[in-house]
Formats: structure tokens, sequence, C-alpha cells
């Protein structure tokens, strides 16, 4: 009986000198993985915004294609998708400080055939939250769609 009270007692005091080291590795882990969770978020609110952007975009390019569609017709289906995703305050207006929406050609009365470009742009810094760790405020988010004119 001796031999397993010994092996026990000195089981237990090994395990006692060693509750420091493992809180200090915690302490060192627990850092890292914070970071990791944080970076994770950033990155996937950026993937959300990126695919919001680019689907506001291709509204804005079938109302554009559509035979008598006009730039204000454009502008309202990109501010409609936005205001959707809760990234616009308006229904009908872009929040020009948040985006820049371009058509190429500027004019969307064009030829049957022709092909209609809408750009919506934005940084990270303008929409949602702001950065933390990962990306910058001035990371750039841009939607691009092109399509051939009804007629």
């Amino acid at each position: 009986m001796k031999p397993k009270v010994r092996s026990i007692l000195s089981f237990c005091r090994r395990t006692e000198s060693r509750r420091g080291n493992t809180l200090i590795e915690a302490a060192f882990v627990f850092n890292i993985l914070l970071l990791l969770s944080f970076c994770t978020v950033e990155f996937g609110y950026y993937l959300y915004a990126k695919h919001t952007i680019q689907g506001a975009a291709r509204e804005g390019a079938r109302a554009a294609v559509v035979p008598g569609a006009t730039t204000t017709d454009v502008t309202n289906a990109v501010a409609r998708s936005l205001f959707a995703s809760g990234m616009n305050s308006g229904t009908t207006s872009i929040d020009s400080a948040k985006f820049t929406v371009t058509l190429n050609p500027a004019n969307p009365a064009a030829a049957a055939g022709t092909a209609i470009q809408v750009d919506v742009v934005s940084t990270m810094g303008k929409i949602g939250p702001k950065p933390l760790f990962f990306m910058s405020n001035t990371k750039s988010i841009t939607g691009s769609t092109v399509m051939r004119k009804e007629g």
C-alpha cells in the first residue's frame, strides 16, 4: 500500500507546481484566438458588403437595360437594393457620402444591343462598423455589372 500512496502524493505535487504554467499559456493562447475571431468577423462583413454592393450594381443594370429606362430608374433600383440590406438610408436616393454610382454610357437610352455598365463603389470605413484589425478604413469595395440594352 505504501508505494501507491507515494505515487499519488507525488502526482499531486507535480500538478500543483504546473498550475501557474497553464494559466500563463492560456493567457497567450486566448489572445491569439480572440484576434483570429475578430479578424474572421471583419472578413465576413467585408464579404457581405461586397456581395451586397455587387447585387445593387446588378439591380441597377437590370433597370438600365429595359427600353425607356432613365438615370433616375437606375439610381432608384440601386438605392432600393442597398436599403433592403440596411446600408442606405432611403429607397429613392443614394447616400452620396457612402456610395458612388456610375453609369456607362451616362444615358441609359442607348440603342438596343449597347453594353451598359453600372458601377457601385464604397469603402469599408463608410459602411457598417469600423474595421479593427484586419482591414483599413480605405479598403475599396466595388460592384460592377455589364448588361446589353434590350430593344
